[in-house]
């Protein structure tokens, strides 16, 4: 009966420590689309959020949490939640995926208009 217990127990905690492992993976510094900025995503609690580390046209906004509240749905494999378009002080709804090369495909929207981006990991965050 303890060996069943112990069985079970180690079972829950690989599934729950893979579960960590696969959200984890947007973890990183990541280059924008068009190369002017660089943000680093970190864990928050349960959820994973995004800041602005460097900017090209906007040193005033570094700093600034780009994307926010990002949850991870691991029957989806992706992340939704919301990004801030610092050029025009706007919050839409977004979805994120780590693409299996290691870059972020991010796709915001707002009501029928979806976008598409392509965020390259980097490794350098200055």
């Amino acid at each position: 009966m303890k060996r069943s217990a112990l069985l079970v127990t180690f079972v829950l905690l690989a599934i729950g420590s893979a579960f960590a492992q696969k959200a984890d993976d947007i973890l990183g510094t990541y280059m924008s689309h068009d190369r002017d900025g660089r943000f680093e995503v970190y864990r928050d609690g349960n959820l994973f959020q995004g800041v602005m580390v460097w900017s090209e046209k906007e040193p005033a906004k570094q700093g600034s949490i780009v994307l926010r509240n990002l949850r991870y749905n691991a029957d989806r494999n992706e992340y939704t939640g919301k990004i801030f378009d610092t050029r025009f002080n706007k919050e839409y709804n977004v979805r994120v995926k780590v693409e299996p090369d290691g870059n972020l495909k991010v796709s915001p929207w707002w009501g029928p208009v979806k976008m598409n981006f392509i965020w390259p990991r980097t490794t350098t965050t200055t």
